[in-house]
């Protein structure tokens, strides 16, 4: 089984949940190892490592916004650089997936940056994800992760039609979007799914900013549910 293909309802559910109520099966959810959590209590902040025995993926994982308030910006800012390779090893692993949703999504990006600089079979999804860095950041990313193009990318950068955050932080602050986006229009689905420039203003950047939080906080029908 290729976890790839079950990303999002992953970051949809986790195995500490105490009442999964939406997300993948519990089946699935049952034969998922989780090899090592990086926690920061002070900030609320929470990143699980996965893997399933079957697949050759390791699929490191962040918690996306949740309700700490400046915490969260306190933790982006107050960041430090983990020790990733003393963590537990996985025999016949090949692959690294890192991914998130919403602030998340940033977080995992700028991990996957520095990562892929060590680890080459690398793919990164994000839901929902704001704009994360400067021109220079996208460029980068665009070339790290080849993401100017649907046939050779291995970023995937999905929204939602009236999301209220991916327009955020604005333009005239310098941030860009990086990588194309996948903008799905509502009801979502295969044919209501579209690849787009970083900026077009083709696709989510012809809308102004939302706030219907339920058109950011639920992909492909599913909610996210809070876990520790």
């Amino acid at each position: 089984m290729n976890l790839v293909l079950l990303l999002p309802a992953i970051l949809i559910a986790a195995s500490t949940c105490s009442a999964q109520s939406q997300g993948i099966s519990t089946a699935l959810l049952s034969r998922l190892q989780k090899i090592s959590t990086i926690a920061l209590a002070t900030y609320n902040y929470l990143v699980w490592i996965l893997h399933e025995d079957i697949s050759p993926e390791i699929i490191l994982t962040f918690r996306g916004t949740n309700p700490g308030g400046t915490k969260n910006q306190k933790a982006n800012a107050n960041t430090t650089l983990g020790n990733f390779e003393s963590l537990p090893i996985c025999a016949g692993c090949q692959e690294l997936v890192v991914t998130s949703h919403s602030l998340g999504g940033s977080m995992a990006i700028i991990a996957a940056a520095q990562l892929s600089a060590t680890y080459q079979n690398l793919t990164v999804f994000s839901l929902g994800e704001p704009r994360t860095g400067n021109a220079t950041f996208a460029s980068f990313i665009d070339a790290r992760f080849k993401s100017n193009n649907p046939e050779t990318t291995t970023f995937y950068r999905r929204v939602r039609e009236h999301g209220p955050v991916k327009q955020s932080p604005p333009l005239v602050l310098g941030y860009v979007h990086h990588g194309l986006e996948i903008w799905n229009r509502d009801p979502m689905g295969m044919n209501t799914s579209y690849f787009c420039n970083e900026e077009t203003m083709m696709c989510s950047g012809s809308q102004e900013n939302s706030t219907l939080e339920n058109a950011h906080g639920s992909y492909w029908g599913r909610g996210f549910v809070e876990c520790s």
